[in-house]
């Protein structure tokens, strides 16, 4: 009887909680709902800018590769 009295004498506001009803459905969904769809847009995006691996061996000048050689012996 007092929840209902300070309900009716101050609104819907005065709860901790929206209602699991109506409008108050949206305030319980909508936060997990934007979690979600930010993380997959963090997700996408950092894995665009991911840059390619290039796995190629490296060319070395005749001179290099000789003095390499050299100091490798």
């Amino acid at each position: 009887a007092v929840v209902d009295d300070l309900i009716n004498t101050f609104g819907d506001e005065i709860r901790a909680a929206p209602l699991a009803k109506g409008f108050g459905i949206v305030a319980w969904i909508a936060p997990g709902l934007f979690l979600v769809v930010g993380g997959l847009i963090i997700f996408i995006w950092l894995k665009s800018r991911k840059q390619p691996v290039d796995n190629s061996p490296a060319q070395l000048s005749p001179e290099l590769e000789e003095r390499l050689k050299s100091e490798l012996r």
